[in-house]
C-alpha cells in the first residue's frame, strides 16, 4: 500500500493503532507552535478527528511520493473558527515508518471547495 493511501484509508477510518504503529520511535512533528513528539501527535490527531469540534477534511491530494518521502495536502473545515484551511505536509520515512513530519498551513477562502 502506499503512503499516501495509508493516509487516505487513516482519515476514512480513524484506525489509530494502526498510525500508532506506523510512526517511528522517534517520531516528531514540526509545527508552528513547535515540535511535537510522538505521544503529543497521538493525542492531538485524536483530538482534531474526533468529537463535535472535529475537523472536516473535504480533500486530500498527493503531491509527490517516493521511498522516503510523501507531500501531501488536505483541505479542512474547522467548525470550532468556521474556517477553511489548506494544509500541506511534508512527511519523512526511515526504516519503513512515519520518522519526521513538517505541517503548513493557510487560511483560504470558504468559496475554495477542491484542491487544483
Amino acid at each position: 500500500m502506499s503512503k499516501f493511501q495509508e493516509v487516505q484509508d487513516f482519515m476514512n477510518y480513524r484506525n489509530y493503532q494502526k498510525l500508532e504503529e506506523n510512526l517511528h520511535s522517534d517520531f516528531l512533528r514540526i509545527r508552528e507552535e513547535g515540535l511535537i513528539t510522538r505521544d503529543e501527535f497521538l493525542s492531538y490527531v485524536r483530538d482534531e478527528m474526533e468529537g463535535e469540534k472535529a475537523i472536516i477534511v473535504l480533500e486530500l491530494k498527493c503531491l509527490f511520493e517516493n521511498e522516503d518521502s510523501l507531500v501531501w495536502q488536505a483541505l479542512i473545515d474547522v467548525p470550532e473558527s468556521g474556517n477553511r484551511v489548506l494544509s500541506t505536509v511534508y512527511d519523512a520515512y526511515k526504516d519503513g515508518k512515519l520518522w519526521r513530519s513538517m505541517l503548513n498551513k493557510k487560511e483560504v477562502s470558504i468559496n475554495v471547495e477542491t484542491l487544483s
